[in-house]
């Protein structure tokens, strides 16, 4: 059978945005492709598609499945073809899958074109609904679908269906349904890899400990074997020369102690690209970073969020203490790696004195970059129910199509523009906070004093976005006429033929 995918991607603040390969779809698209069914995607990587584009895609395959992969931020685009799809009287069954359809499952179903939906993990019960699809019952009882009846559509919710065990059970992730000369790390030289499959962290602003609840928190977090991971590493070189390094968006690579004993003796000697991964504070311990330097980590992605405990920890349930967060900074130093730290800003009773916590936090650790976001409540999420509780939820009616333009909270304690001031100056204000640190003791008390005071209130956003703005278009000019620097440090080599980024990965922000 022909299967359309259809997966928007949108991210505004990375210049020459095209998209990035998502190992979830690739690994849907290779399973179908396994069982004999043809796979094609539709990558929209820019919120001004529109309904012409839509029709001229759609013609091309003439599916027997329209498939959608949504996150919760962009369901409303997928909201906007489904529109389009009924008012052209197009019939085709349709089906959305990820994360969205799984935690809030009955706003998934609510449009009226909407057929069906995946819940949790889809390679099997897509091939389960494909089979049943050839024999003309496609849905009755199937474990991990919701598809609406015909005739009156009314919605028939499914058991259930458990997580994957053997994730080498899977295929390897289908490359060539994306555009790889097009995806924002591989065309860097930088491949997408996942060795595994959750976190067992309860972080509020997360999905993870609502999909524990719904699944089970028993083996939840489950590893590929290092021989698949190294073995797709390696052919995925063989296939696309230019490959010099990974990224494992794995949630935390390192968590069982086992697996990553093995994969730090094998991938040093048996392929030992530099590779950039996700660790935790606290449990990034010598003993894991001496293996995380051994298989020749040159980069970690370290989660900060808050640099103010309450919110961190009473808030995000990071349980995670201000000496942890400088401890693991410590240890990331002292095996020189690169440090990208994540951090939010317009959290729950975020204040702009909370938000310079967090700046100070990413000065004291001397981080190297930092990826900062705006707060985004995921439905199902313990953070969600604080802010829907307190009546800070702006409604529908505040659209945003990334994590990064704009707040769709209402906070009584700082206003909309000072959360996105604070977004889009938060690397400013850390090298402020350096400089101000350099100055002998009895000026620097003074001067930070007045720093604090004047960046804390409302009015300072003007200054700081005409210098801003200005900063911007000076930036942007110089890298449309310099290449970017070097990947991965030891990593430097050929990105894609013709291809000159336009910004550096170790710059996603």
């Amino acid at each position: 059978m022909k299967v359309q995918l259809i997966y928007p991607d949108f991210l505004s603040k990375i210049l020459d945005w095209k998209g990035h390969f998502y190992v979830g779809l690739g690994s849907l698209s290779a399973t179908m492709k396994r069982a004999g069914h043809d796979t094609s995607l539709i990558h929209i990587t820019n919120s001004h598609y529109t309904k012409q584009d839509f029709l001229r895609d759609i013609s091309k395959s003439n599916p027997d499945l329209i498939g959608f992969s949504s996150t919760t931020i962009v369901f409303p685009f997928v909201k906007r073809i489904l529109q389009w799809m009924e008012e052209e009287g197009i019939d085709t069954p349709t089906i959305c899958g990820g994360v969205h359809p799984t935690v809030a499952s009955e706003d998934a179903m609510s449009p009226k074109r909407m057929d069906m939906i995946c819940i949790g993990e889809g390679e099997e019960t897509i091939l389960e609904l494909l089979d049943r699809m050839k024999t003309g019952d496609p849905s009755r009882d199937m474990p991990g679908l919701w598809y609406k009846r015909e005739g009156d559509r009314k919605i028939i919710r499914g058991p259930l269906r458990p997580n994957i065990e053997d994730l080498d059970s899977l295929p390897d992730p289908d490359r060539d349904l994306f555009d790889m000369e097009s995806c924002y790390w591989e065309r860097q030289g930088i491949l997408v890899v996942m060795a595994s499959r959750g976190c067992p962290y309860p972080c509020t602003y997360c999905v993870n400990h609502t999909l524990m609840d719904m699944f089970g928190a028993k083996d939840f977090v489950r590893y590929r074997s290092v021989d698949r991971v190294i073995n797709e590493i390696n052919t995925a070189r063989e296939r696309w020369p230019h490959i010099n390094g990974c990224f494992f968006d794995d949630d935390i690579l390192f968590i069982k102690l086992p697996w990553s004993e093995e994969f730090a003796e094998r991938y040093a000697k048996e392929c030992n690209l530099p590779y950039r991964c996700n660790v935790r504070p606290r449990l990034l311990d010598e003993r894991r970073a001496a293996l995380l330097k051994k298989s020749n980590c040159a980069s970690v992605k370290i989660g900060v969020e808050s640099g103010n405990d309450f919110i961190r920890n009473q808030v995000l349930k990071r349980g995670l203490k201000h000496e942890d967060m400088l401890e693991s900074f410590e240890v990331c130093h002292k095996y020189g790696f690169e440090i990208v730290s994540f951090n939010m800003v317009g959290l729950p009773f975020e204040t702009p004195q909370t938000c310079l916590e967090t700046v100070k936090m990413n000065a004291e650790g001397n981080v190297h970059e930092m990826q900062v976001s705006i707060f985004y409540p995921f439905p199902a999420t313990e953070s969600y129910e604080i802010c829907r509780k307190n009546g800070w939820l702006a409604g529908e009616a505040k659209y945003v199509e990334d994590y990064f333009t704009d707040s769709v909270l209402n906070l009584p304690t700082i206003e909309r523009e000072h959360i996105v001031f604070f977004r889009n100056n938060f690397k400013r204000l850390v090298r402020t906070y350096r400089l101000i640190w350099k100055l002998p003791t009895g000026i620097r008390e003074p001067v930070e004093r007045l720093f604090e005071q004047t960046v804390t209130r409302p009015e300072i956003r003007y200054v700081y976005d005409i210098a801003g703005t200005a900063w911007a278009g000076i930036k942007k000019g110089i890298q449309t006429i310099r290449p970017a620097k070097p990947v991965l440090e030891g990593a430097a080599g050929p990105v894609l033929k013709g291809h000159t980024p336009t910004t550096s990965p170790m710059q996603f922000h």
